[in-house]
């Protein structure tokens, strides 16, 4: 299987935080801040087709507002066993893929490893994210896999289940 590799840029602009900025008025001040990665997998290697479904997705991994923008630096076709050389091993990259709906969803687990920032008794947490054909937000899912092995579904139920083995 083959994966389109998507990597984008993450700026802010921090002049957007004075008091006095106007945006297309005062001189912007964009600090780069990183990026993310977005992985779907592919049967074609067709570059126009690559190149529309990179548009298609845009509304995933691109943005721009007076304070801050994600934009593509660049795309490739890279192999299953190619993939984890291609992405930097602190990054959770973003996995794009169509349900069964045809609506696009974005998965991103986050391995609670060397490069962790979740509490130490969180080994992992899996996102979902549905997107509506109009492009928003309809769903979201989160599930935590804890030391002891349990499978936490939801922010809430992991707090309560924090606060009860304190």
């Amino acid at each position: 299987m083959a994966n389109l590799l998507i990597q984008t840029q993450y700026c802010e602009n921090y002049a957007a935080h004075d008091e006095d900025y106007v945006h297309g008025v005062s001189a912007p001040h964009w600090k780069y801040k990183g990026g993310s990665s977005y992985v779907i997998a592919v049967e074609s290697f067709d570059v126009d087709g690559l190149q529309d479904l990179i548009e298609e997705t845009s509304f995933l991994h691109t943005f721009r507002n007076e304070a801050a923008e994600e934009y593509v630096l660049g795309w490739e076709v890279v192999s299953d066993s190619e993939l984890a050389s291609k992405i930097e091993p602190w990054e959770s990259p973003y996995i794009l893929a169509k349900n069964e709906a045809g609506l696009w969803t974005s998965k991103k687990v986050t391995e609670n490893g060397d490069y962790g920032y979740l509490r130490s008794e969180i080994v992992s947490r899996v996102q979902v994210w549905t997107y509506e054909a109009g492009k928003t937000v309809d769903q979201y899912h989160v599930e935590y896999v804890m030391q002891d092995g349990t499978t936490i579904v939801g922010d809430e139920s992991l707090s309560n289940y924090l606060k009860a083995v304190a």
